[in-house]
């Protein structure tokens, strides 16, 4: 008979809090219903983003990745906790969350300026308006460069956490792909790292 995993934790759970307790209380710690229960998950708080950063986020992160046919959307996957997770650690600079804290304003500012609302309020056409001017940075205009940057930093970091989730690993689809033997790293590449694999033989077959 086999036995899922979950069981199995579920089981030595229980085993272990009923030599711990006294008897009495033992029979109610290894029932199965008291090992199945479990608090409730706390809310999600953010550490890094203020509450209006949020809710302009979601709307935004949402429009770089919606829910389609093949999977959910970007907040659905847990993006906007990536970001916020991201923004949060000592490792990220200073000027880094400033730079995050200012597009933040740029786009509400330039969602009033043209329809009188903030972003997270406007219509998708009108927000789509907006990210056009913003997505080929490449082709933006001057007065839009720092609204493309913040929108290319958004883009990435959100794409990041989206395709890192279980549901954008499913998205991919990947598969693999195979390669028939393997001949090292390119010679060019070895000579500037200094090192040689000379006396190996780097043929790997796959049969």
């Amino acid at each position: 008979m086999t036995v899922s995993r979950r069981t199995a934790l579920k089981v030595l759970g229980a085993a272990s809090a009923a030599a711990v307790v006294p008897p009495a209380l033992g029979a109610a710690v290894a029932a199965p219903d008291a090992a199945a229960a479990a608090p409730p998950p706390k809310p999600w708080k953010p550490a890094f983003l203020t509450a209006s950063e949020v809710r302009t986020l979601r709307v935004l992160a949402d429009d770089i990745i919606p829910r389609d046919g093949r999977s959910d959307s970007a907040t659905e996957a847990g993006a906007i906790e990536f970001v916020d997770f991201h923004l949060a650690v000592p490792e990220t600079t200073e000027a880094t969350r400033v730079q995050w804290r200012g597009g933040f304003r740029w786009l509400d500012a330039e969602a009033r300026r043209r329809f009188g609302r903030r972003y997270a309020a406007l219509a998708e056409r009108e927000r789509h308006a907006i990210l056009d001017d913003l997505a080929w940075p490449d082709r933006v205009k001057p007065e839009f460069r720092a609204g493309s940057a913040f929108f290319v930093r958004v883009r990435d970091l959100v794409a990041a956490g989206f395709f890192s989730s279980r549901m954008g690993h499913e998205d991919l689809r990947w598969q693999g792909a195979a390669q028939g033997e393997w001949h090292g790293s390119p010679q060019p590449i070895m000579d500037r790292l200094g090192v040689s694999l000379s006396l190996m033989d780097t043929r790997i077959p796959t049969k």
